[in-house]
């Protein structure tokens, strides 16, 4: 592995290292919170990025980038066979392989502090101390932490889910205990409060906040703009977003289509937007033929390519509603943060701490998303709603943005290395 524009000044304390071998969904905007954050408080500590080619190439040309660059930020750049090792097989393969990875990196950048920005999948190799890498530690951020559901949330669990969860409670356990672990960060506020109560190491976990994206108020981009015009006017526009894997309800929400009735279905669109799955494309596309055969006044764009943070913003603006049906989703969600940024009602699921959030902040509709007819359901009810005055008051979406603040996000994460939460 090689280092991009490494600069390693003798007097500033060792880097800060980032690892983020996934390319396909919030890890750019992070790596911009991350920066802009570093340049903006002139941080005495050096960053290093650890990431793949594909985001790299992605950011390097930015302007945000390149004044994080000539301040010293650097990257590191992972192989693709390594990228590989890291994202695809086993879990606990993957897991090692990044484990492994981070080690490398560390000790090339003289690093004594890294960051996972996805801590998850790190669960086996943190659960076992022999794998430390004294004097040098970790902090990371974990995404899915669902032990308190039932406990905090009041959520019902499947029997699956509590084999999940049991399994999760041993891992944490251990992986809390681990000396090598300095930080757990969570964007569940109530999985912090449950860890500090339940593990004996349970201070580590830290609640940040979401990170609220920036909604332009700049025109349409060109994309943008093409995926707009092809919309009837009048339509109720109802948009899905970001990375579109079978989790995120999209054979759900064609499924809920097959079943909406035709005066509904003739004062809708609906748009897809983002990378697809490879497992889930076929289906799509099966349901999309059938939907276009025997619903011919169904608009439906899909757009299956990386989405930009500027088109984004354009489409989420030129929306009605924003769809986020996941499919009992664990963690939390930067779709609704985005969808209440610009007040926009969302139709999701009701289990976990994206459906609290929702019924907390008024962010829209909370339903069970692993049924269809649910979710036809409650876009016949959007529709009627678009009608009248909004049912959502936007400064419930507000109050919600407001939690979710950006600077904070990344503030916690630059000073990982400190002895208390930030």
């Amino acid at each position: 592995m090689t280092l991009a524009k490494t600069r390693f000044p003798s007097s500033r304390p060792s880097p800060l290292v980032f690892f983020e071998p996934e390319h396909g969904g919030h890890q750019l905007s992070y790596v911009r919170h991350l920066t802009e954050e570093w340049v903006q408080d002139c941080h005495i500590r050096s960053i290093v990025f650890a990431i793949n080619d594909t985001l790299a190439a992605r950011i390097r040309d930015t302007d945000w980038w390149m004044a994080a660059s000539a301040a010293g930020a650097s990257i590191v750049s992972i192989p693709p066979d390594v990228t590989t090792k890291c994202t695809s097989g086993h879990l606990v393969a993957r897991a090692f392989a990044c484990w492994s990875t981070m080690r490398t990196i560390m000790g090339e950048c003289r690093a004594m502090h890294g960051v996972f920005l996805h801590l998850d999948h790190l669960q086996v190799p943190l659960a076992w101390p022999v794998w430390a890498m004294a004097p040098s530690s970790v902090s990371g951020l974990l995404f899915r932490p669902s032990v308190h559901y039932r406990q905090t949330l009041h959520t019902a669990c499947t029997p699956k889910e509590r084999l999940r969860d049991l399994r999760k409670r041993v891992a944490y356990r251990l992986m809390f205990r681990n000396p090598v672990l300095h930080r757990v960060f969570t964007f569940d506020h109530a999985f912090s409060d449950y860890a500090r109560i339940k593990y004996p190491q349970g201070f580590k976990a830290c609640a940040i906040p979401d990170p609220a994206p920036r909604i332009s108020t700049h025109p349409p981009t060109p994309e943008a703009t093409r995926i707009l015009n092809a919309i009837p006017s009048g339509r109720v526009v109802f948009l899905l977003f970001g990375a579109l894997a079978r989790r995120k309800g999209l054979l759900q929400t064609l499924d809920a289509l097959a079943v909406t009735p035709p005066p509904v279905i003739d004062r809708i669109a609906v748009v897809f937007a983002g990378r697809m799955a490879d497992d889930i494309r076929a289906e799509v596309s099966q349901r999309v033929v059938h939907l276009r055969a025997t619903k011919p006044h169904l608009a439906i764009q899909i757009r299956d390519a990386f989405i930009d943070d500027p088109t984004l913003a354009s489409l989420i603006r030129n929306a009605d509603v924003v769809l986020a049906p996941y499919q009992r989703f664990v963690g939390s969600s930067g779709v609704l943060v985005s969808a209440a940024a610009a007040h926009r009602p969302v139709i999701t699921q009701d289990y976990g701490l994206v459906g609290a959030l929702v019924r907390q902040y008024q962010l829209g509709i909370a339903i069970d998303t692993t049924d269809p007819s649910a979710i036809s359901t409650s876009m016949s009810q959007m529709v009627v709603a678009a009608d009248g005055p909004c049912p959502w008051p936007t400064d419930g979406m507000d109050s919600f943005v407001a939690t979710q603040d950006a600077r904070g996000f990344a503030s916690a994460l630059l000073n990982a290395p400190e002895p208390e939460c930030s």
